[in-house]
């Protein structure tokens, strides 16, 4: 338990060490209290509501580290690979930590409130909603283009089409008069 005597060392919580150690925050828990069960100390809060949050110094995320090294590299269960780093380790964290310390804690794990939070998801919504809107702005600008091309394309092919028609009605006028000249008829 945190007592009053002074210490410098930094304490995090369980969700900044699954952070750090890229770990799910269940899995961290699960691993301490295997560690406690086996006689490991972790430093604790003092709450108003007599919940303890345990809280984690330099050498629980050395301890917590080699663990989860163990478990990957073998078949091993929570149980053995506890036991084998509290026999490297020993059984906890000497230190303690400041006041200082848990009031840094505190305000960045309470850094927004559930105000600032719909906030946010609101200005991600209206955000959402205009690239929307550009989005269909922009297909219909897309479909209007596409519609002008296929209208100029087959204003063409029949323009080449007509062409074509008449190129052979002249020839056959002048294959005609050729004939009829020959035969004179």
């Amino acid at each position: 338990m945190v007592s009053d005597t002074e210490y410098t060392e930094k304490a995090y919580y369980t969700s900044e060490v699954a952070t750090m150690l890229d770990m799910a925050v269940p899995t961290i828990r699960k691993y301490a209290q295997t560690l406690e069960r086996k006689g490991y100390v972790f430093l604790k809060t003092q709450n108003t509501k007599k919940q303890q949050s345990r809280l984690f110094v330099n050498k629980d995320i050395t301890v917590l580290r080699y663990l989860k090294d163990i478990r990957s590299k073998g078949n091993t269960t929570v149980e053995q690979a506890s036991s084998i780093v509290i026999e490297r380790f020993g059984k906890g964290a000497i230190q303690g930590i400041s006041g200082r310390d848990t009031d840094g804690i505190e305000r960045y794990s309470k850094q927004y409130t559930n105000d600032d939070i719909v906030k946010m998801m609101e200005k991600h919504n209206e955000l959402i909603k205009g690239l929307t809107d550009k989005l269909d702005q922009q297909q219909q600008y897309i479909d209007k283009r596409l519609e002008e091309r296929d209208k100029l394309l087959l204003d063409s092919m029949n323009k080449s089409l007509e062409t074509q028609k008449q190129i052979a009605a002249t020839q056959k006028e002048e294959k005609k008069g050729f004939w009829s000249r020959l035969f004179k008829k």
